[in-house]
């Protein structure tokens, strides 16, 4: 619930308004279905702008330094990833990580779509522009 809102009436408007970002390949996100999207990691905001862009719900595999930041700033921003249904991963290894990949899995075997970074960390070029490549049904 608490994603729909900001992303219909709190956010999304906000950020479409602001930011005016462009998204190409929208063509290639599926109507219905699991996907991944896999976009490019240039700002923090790219949580909140591919959510705006598109028409489905995307569950991000976020770093769980969102989830565990000390102080009222880490609590508020925990309380926002987990409220908009985010899932944390644990990068320390592989072990770690493999519990937000089965958590992923989770969210294709509801045929919907998990939003990963490929790179891992943020790009070091900035720009509004999201590109989504085709997908392919397996």
């Amino acid at each position: 619930m608490f994603y729909y809102v900001l992303k219909y009436v709190l956010l999304g408007p906000l950020l479409r308004l602001v930011f005016r970002p462009r998204i190409e390949g929208l063509e290639h996100v599926p109507d219905s279905g699991p996907a991944i999207v896999a976009g490019n990691h240039l700002s923090f905001s790219d949580h909140f702008l591919m959510p705006a862009m598109l028409k489905r719900r995307i569950t991000f595999l976020a770093k769980k330094e969102y989830f565990t930041g000390p102080g009222i700033k880490g609590r508020l921003t925990a309380a926002f990833f987990r409220s908009a249904g985010q899932i944390p991963v644990d990068r320390t290894g592989k072990e770690a990580g493999q519990a937000a990949i089965r958590e992923g899995l989770g969210v294709l075997r509801k045929n919907e779509l998990p939003g990963i970074y490929p790179e891992g960390t943020r790009s070091p070029v900035s720009s509004t522009h999201l590109t989504l490549p085709p997908t392919e049904r397996v």
